[in-house]
């Protein structure tokens, strides 16, 4: 999942409006909106407000935003 529609999952679950969550984080909206449009992503003192905003650890905004990457041939064992 996107870091965007983690954090509008949450926003959503928290019953607040993106307009709610800007004025909370001290973030403009347009930036909110943007984030969870995943058109822009924020540095971590944004990213840091808005968890505030939402009552949350900035981990668990990252948490299932990790890229997956397939092994490398060089981690493969030789048979």
């Amino acid at each position: 999942m996107s870091l965007g529609l983690k954090l509008r999952q949450i926003r959503k679950e928290k019953k607040l409006s993106q307009i709610e969550v800007a004025e909370k984080a001290n973030v403009a909206v347009n930036s909110i909106r943007l984030y969870e449009a995943n058109k822009r992503q924020p540095r971590m003192d944004q990213l840091q407000k808005i968890a505030s905003a939402l009552e949350i650890d900035v981990a668990e905004l990252l948490e299932t935003c990790l890229l997956y990457t397939s092994p490398s041939p060089r981690d493969r064992t030789r048979s």
